[in-house]
């Protein structure tokens, strides 16, 4: 009996320190609960005191767009604003006189092209990097004639095609000649309806290479062109659609070749007559900013369209269910004003005097000069009355300064004596 009361007394005690132990285990359980609510909120508050630094939020490489449609000046307002507004309109250029320029650029390109048996790849590159230098520079601050050489000079090494800058200043000089002598045939004035091609070869003077005069102009071209790269920031690819052209007339079934068994001769002549007449529209197209506004394939579908209906035998495209040229990512709207340019283009009848344009451009650069040296003197004679003011003021200080110091020195006397 006596066993049974202690054996019941134990197993009372045992569940006592197991029911005491329990409540330790869950006191310390809340008490770890509430350290790590108390943990978490001390650590939000301090996550929210403190701010990330902004350098952890910076790249590690600088922003540079180095894509070629970069170049498409349609697409955004400040580029819009320069194909509207060229920069030349603000140096008193007009608009009429900025595209002539233009055109007599890239005619001079062209024929430079020819004469350095350059492709038409690189006559087109280097055109388009005329086009596009002058839509960010003025024509009255920096010389066309040596950016036309320096577009040349650099479109050979991009197109692999590299000339010498001796062979590229002899052609421009050659050219240049060609443009006087055509001058003096059609009695002067502001253009000249004969073409570079009409004139006959004639003996000329070289230029004495290592003289003044061929150093100048190298050093000069040589110049423009480290200065076009600048501008351009490097960004002188460029994507032409002479090669979409033909790939576009071959998707619309519109190429026969003399390999094709079932194709007609009249059938080639047609097909060559249309592929030609679409690169002719292409090149020429090269005498606008057309490069500037839309994209190649726009321009490709543009000259298609164009040359379709312009050819002995107009071509019929397709138009159901859709406009064939919708396949290539190009509007009604685009193909219309593409057509429009290059008709434009077609009613020049003359082409640009150079003289003339030498003439004109003078003007407006002294003139620029003149307001240059007036601004400088202005500026000079501001700082200046700067000065002078600064000078007044400081002596009026050092007077007030003495005054007050003499006044001080009397007081000082005075008190002395007494």
């Amino acid at each position: 009996m006596a066993a049974v009361i202690q054996t019941d007394v134990s197993t009372s005690n045992d569940s006592q320190v197991d029911n005491t132990s329990n409540d330790k285990h869950a006191d310390i359980k809340i008490v770890d609960m509430e350290l790590q609510q108390d943990g978490k909120a001390a650590l939000k508050d301090l996550l929210s005191k403190i701010k990330p630094s902004s350098f952890g939020q910076r790249r590690n490489y600088s922003r540079i767009d180095i894509s070629a449609e970069k170049w498409l000046m349609a697409y955004d307002e400040a580029s819009l604003a320069k194909l509207e507004n060229p920069p030349s309109l603000a140096d008193g250029i007009s608009m009429e006189l900025e595209r002539d320029i233009r055109y007599l650029g890239c005619e001079l390109i062209q024929s430079g092209a020819i004469l350095l048996k350059l492709s038409q790849t690189a006559a087109a590159t280097a055109q388009i990097l005329f086009q596009r230098f002058y839509y960010q520079k003025s024509f009255v601050r920096h010389n066309f004639e040596h950016m036309v050489c320096a577009c040349l000079l650099l479109a050979s090494k991009i197109e692999e095609q590299p000339r010498k800058p001796r062979e590229v200043i002899n052609v421009y000089h050659r050219l240049k000649q060609l443009h006087q002598h055509r001058r003096k045939i059609s009695g002067g004035g502001e253009s000249c309806s004969v073409s570079l091609q009409q004139l006959r070869p004639k003996k000329f003077d070289h230029l004495e290479l290592g003289g003044s005069k061929y150093m100048d102009m190298k050093n000069n071209v040589i110049k423009s062109e480290r200065r076009l790269l600048n501008v351009l920031g490097f960004v002188v690819h460029v994507h032409h659609p002479h090669k979409l052209i033909y790939i576009y007339l071959h998707i619309l079934g519109l190429l026969r070749k003399e390999s094709d068994p079932n194709a007609t001769k009249e059938q080639i002549n047609r097909s060559k007559e249309l592929l030609q007449k679409a690169w002719s529209y292409m090149n020429d197209g090269l005498r606008t900013d057309m490069f500037l506004r839309y994209t190649p394939e726009t321009i490709a579908c543009a000259c298609i369209q164009l040359a379709a209906k312009t050819v002995a035998q107009p071509v019929i495209l397709p138009k159901s269910p859709f406009p064939w040229f919708e396949l290539f990512d190009a509007s009604d709207r685009d193909i219309r004003l593409i057509s429009q340019m290059l008709m434009c283009l077609y009613t020049r009848t003359k082409a640009p005097s150079l003289d003339f344009i030498h003439s004109q451009l003078e003007k407006h650069q002294k003139r620029l000069s003149d307001s240059d040296k007036a601004k400088e003197l202005a500026e000079k004679a501001k700082a200046y009355a700067d000065i002078q003011e600064a000078i007044k003021a400081v002596t009026s200080t050092k007077s007030t300064s003495n005054v007050q110091q003499t006044k001080k020195d009397d007081e000082k006397a005075v008190k002395a004596e007494a």
